[in-house]
């Protein structure tokens, strides 16, 4: 009984531990002279892409508190680094993300940024990530089956003292 309830057991975890993460979703927050909160998934898909720069369009979100829907340039250092909210606001910093314009991943931490063509660090931009973390399949197959070599343990040794009690 006990070997088919860990053969099985052994068959689920080989099955699960090679699932993928999920990518997860950022939070961005712009703080400064004007203000903007929206939310994107920390790898996106661009709607169009230049050689320095790509776009996500259609992002809900507010500005100046105002919900609204925008669409958001990014661009890399060549171009300046920060990004451009519809036009509303261009700030110029860092480049946000890792990866080529055709498959970005943002970077998460508080970043300085400029209005476009000046150094005046009126604005900050903090990308945080707005997922909680969640056990992987793998780690929840690991945790099961070490459970169980507890339970069979457990069962052992109190079996063996009930056959120390009859002798």
């Amino acid at each position: 009984m006990i070997g088919i309830i860990l053969r099985h057991a052994l068959i689920a975890g080989a099955l699960l531990i090679p699932s993928q993460a999920i990518a997860g979703t950022y939070q961005f927050t712009v703080s400064g002279n004007a203000s903007a909160t929206f939310s994107l998934d920390s790898s996106p898909t661009p709607s169009s892409n230049g050689v320095d720069d790509f776009t996500i369009a259609g992002v809900n979100g507010t500005f100046n508190g105002t919900p609204t829907t925008f669409d958001l340039l990014f661009y890399d250092s060549a171009e300046f680094g920060g990004f451009d909210i519809s036009g509303l606001l261009s700030l110029a910093g860092d480049q946000l993300f890792t990866g080529s314009t055709n498959s970005p991943t943002f970077v998460l931490g508080t970043f300085p940024l400029s209005t476009y063509g000046s150094t005046d660090n009126a604005y900050s931009l903090t990308i945080s990530s707005s997922d909680t973390a969640v056990p992987e399949p793998g780690s929840w197959a690991m945790m099961l089956f070490g459970l169980g070599a507890l339970g069979l343990a457990v069962r052992r040794s109190s079996g063996s003292a009930k056959a120390r009690e009859l002798t």
